[in-house]
């Protein structure tokens, strides 16, 4: 998976008053795989994952809710901002933790809006399918740029950009036979120019001048990337309770 990292939102403690945990700059690793583990508990506890592009205003992307029993969830934000934490709301008490493996995508489900498929043809698909199949096409896009690049990658020119979307848009629709008919041959040509494209990069055949990797530091090298680089990290605060 491109360039995966593992935070903590809120490490394993008892908490009996509800509260909200460090903030984590996650860069440019908008999808997360987020896991709850209650280990005990007496009460009644709702988590809530936040999102925030500029630590003025945030969102709430996940929740897991009403938890009243020992258990382990999972839940998986697709389209976070730059910072991430979690908000807990609770009754009673809770010993719990709350972890994310957060990844890199190389497009987005704002990029295949833009691959040229029709117009409300991904309306009914739901925002996470799409960003798993973006995570998919990522990590097989992967394959190829570590050829010729050195992980992970750090800037990714528009033209890569979009054909990554292409891959991501035949995995959309790769389970979904009743919806890919009237779109297949467009889906599958987009995919067949997108390897293409990958090929010629990882055999040195291509060099887009805005692809860098972690061995650049400016355009032109050959290198390959795609927004902030380096690890995921706490950038504000500890956890506050009232």
């Amino acid at each position: 998976m491109p360039d995966p990292t593992n935070v903590i939102l809120h490490a394993s403690a008892a908490e009996t008053t509800s509260g909200v945990g460090p903030v984590i700059d996650v860069g440019s690793r908008t999808y997360s795989e987020v896991a709850l583990a209650v280990t005990a508990i007496s009460g009644n506890l709702t988590v809530t994952i936040e999102s925030s592009a500029a630590e003025l205003s945030w969102e709430p992307l996940g929740y897991f809710k009403s938890i009243t029993v020992v258990q382990s969830k999972n839940v998986v934000v697709p389209d976070g901002k730059r910072y991430l934490r979690a908000r807990w709301s609770i009754t009673g008490s809770a010993t719990f933790a709350v972890t994310a493996t957060v990844h890199q995508l190389y497009a987005t489900p704002a990029d295949v809006a833009k691959t040229g498929i029709a117009q409300g043809a991904l309306d009914a698909i739901p925002l996470v399918d799409i960003a798993t199949a973006c995570l998919n096409a990522s990590s097989e896009a992967e394959g190829y740029l570590a050829a010729s690049t050195t992980l992970p990658i750090t800037a990714l020119d528009a033209a890569t950009r979009q054909h990554i979307a292409r891959m991501a848009l035949f995995e959309t629709f790769r389970f979904k036979p009743s919806q890919v008919a009237t779109h297949a041959g467009m889906i599958e040509i987009g995919r067949s120019d997108a390897l293409s494209w990958l090929t010629k990069v990882a055999a040195g055949k291509l060099k887009p001048v805005e692809l860098l990797d972690s061995s650049s530091t400016t355009p032109g090298s050959g290198s390959s990337g795609t927004g902030s680089g380096g690890g995921a990290f706490i950038i504000s605060r500890p956890s506050r309770r009232w």
